[in-house]
């Protein structure tokens, strides 16, 4: 299902994919494996998310990051 960018503008987008990327690396340092894996998707949804809107100007709302990275050309 195609959203539109839901308010938050793809800037706003990749700056929550950085802070969850800076998460999953913090969790990672202090060895909570499974709260880094966590972290790590939400910032590839997020990121891919702001390459969506920036492309078409909505996006898809999935946490299949196969279908995220297809909709913007990503390899999978």
């Amino acid at each position: 299902m195609s959203v539109q960018g839901s308010g938050a503008s793809a800037a706003e987008w990749l700056r929550r994919g950085r802070r969850n990327m800076r998460a999953a690396e913090a969790m990672l340092e202090r060895g909570l494996p499974d709260m880094a894996a966590f972290h790590a998707q939400q910032a590839a949804e997020f990121t891919l998310n702001a390459l969506q809107i920036r492309k078409d100007g909505r996006f898809t709302r999935t946490h299949d990051l196969r279908v995220l990275a297809s909709t913007v050309s990503a390899p999978t």
